[in-house]
C-alpha cells in the first residue's frame, strides 16, 4: 500500500521528453481499476470540465471521468479538497497511512457523516467484490481488520463493515488523504493528467497556486469525450513487472495490458 500513499513526485519531464522519444503521444492506455464510484455521473459534481460516465466494463462499476470539452495542456481540470487529510505520524510509528485514515474514520465523532460521504467509493458493499478479491482482502488485511475493529468508536460496527471502510481507503486514498472526486479517476501508465498535492504546484515566481486543494492538471491536450486519467504509480517510471506487482498489491487484481513498448524496461529495470 505504501506506493500509492507515499509522497507524489512530479514527473512532467518524463511525459514531455521520454514518452515522445518512443512515439507515445497518442491516447493513454486505460486499465480496469477498483477505485471508481458506484454512483451515476449525475450524483457527483465534477465541475465544468469533466463528468463521470458509465464505461460498461472494468472492476468497480465500470465508470470513468471524461472531458466535457477540449482541455488545454497545463489547464487545471478540477481541484479537490480532502475529505480527510493525512496527519503526520510520530517518528516511531509503524502505522501505515491507509490504516491511519481508516482508523480516524472509525474513531471520529463524525463517523456517520464520514461514512455517508464515503458511500460513493468502491466498493459500496462487499458483494461488489469478486470472490477471489474478497478472499485476498480477508487474507491480506486480517490483522489490520482485527486492530481496527478493536479500537473503533462505539457503537461497534460489524467486522465486515470495518473491512468495507478499510478497502474503500486502500483502493481510493492518496498520500494527502481521502479525496472523493479524485478517486473517480482511472489509472493509466500513460496518463493525460498529473495530480498535485496541496501546496505542491507553484508559479514561475515561486508562489503556491493552491495551498488547500489537490489540483489535477492536464499534461497534454485532451479532446472532448476523451477519458481523463492519472498515474497511480510513484514514481511513474516502472517496468512492466514492477507495475503489475504494485497494482496487484494495491488493488488485489491483475493490471491490464500495457501500451508501453518493452524498450522502457531497459531504462528503469525491474522496479
Amino acid at each position: 500500500m505504501r506506493w500509492q500513499l507515499s509522497s507524489v513526485i512530479c514527473r512532467l519531464c518524463f511525459f514531455s521528453v521520454i514518452l515522445p522519444y518512443f512515439g507515445l503521444q497518442g491516447e493513454s492506455c486505460r486499465y480496469p481499476l477498483a477505485v471508481m464510484s458506484a454512483l451515476s455521473g449525475a450524483d457527483l459534481d465534477m465541475g465544468q470540465l469533466v463528468e463521470i460516465k458509465s464505461m460498461g466494463d472494468g472492476i468497480g462499476g465500470g465508470r470513468g471521468v471524461f472531458a466535457k470539452r477540449d482541455i488545454r495542456a497545463g489547464e487545471v481540470v478540477f481541484a479537490d479538497i480532502p475529505l480527510l487529510a493525512t496527519e503526520e505520524s510520530e517518528p516511531d510509528s509503524k502505522e501505515l497511512l491507509h490504516v491511519q485514515l481508516a482508523r480516524r474514520v472509525l474513531q471520529s465523532e463524525q463517523r456517520e457523516t464520514l461514512l455517508q460521504q464515503l458511500a460513493c467509493l468502491y466498493p459500496q458493499s462487499l458483494s461488489e467484490l469478486t470472490p477471489e478479491i474478497l478472499e485476498k482482502a480477508r487474507a491480506k488485511h486480517g490483522g489490520t481488520l482485527a486492530y481496527l475493529a478493536s479500537i473503533q468508536a462505539a457503537p461497534a460496527m460489524p467486522a465486515d463493515d470495518v473491512l468495507l471502510v478499510l478497502l474503500k481507503v486502500c483502493f481510493s486514498a492518496f498520500c494527502g488523504g481521502i479525496y472523493v472526486r479524485k478517486a473517480m479517476l482511472n489509472h493509466a501508465c500513460r496518463p493525460n493528467c498529473i495530480a498535485f498535492q496541496p501546496g505542491q504546484r507553484t508559479s514561475s515566481d515561486g508562489r503556491v497556486l493552491s495551498a488547500a486543494a489537490s489540483e489535477v492538471v492536464a499534461t497534454r491536450s485532451i479532446a472532448a469525450g476523451e477519458e481523463v486519467t492519472i498515474c497511480y504509480f510513484v514514481p511513474a517510471e516502472r517496468s512492466r513487472p514492477g507495475r503489475a506487482r504494485l497494482f496487484e498489491e494495491q488493488h488485489l487484481c491483475a493490471l491490464g495490458p500495457s501500451g508501453w513498448p518493452r524498450e522502457m524496461d531497459s531504462l528503469v529495470g525491474d522496479v
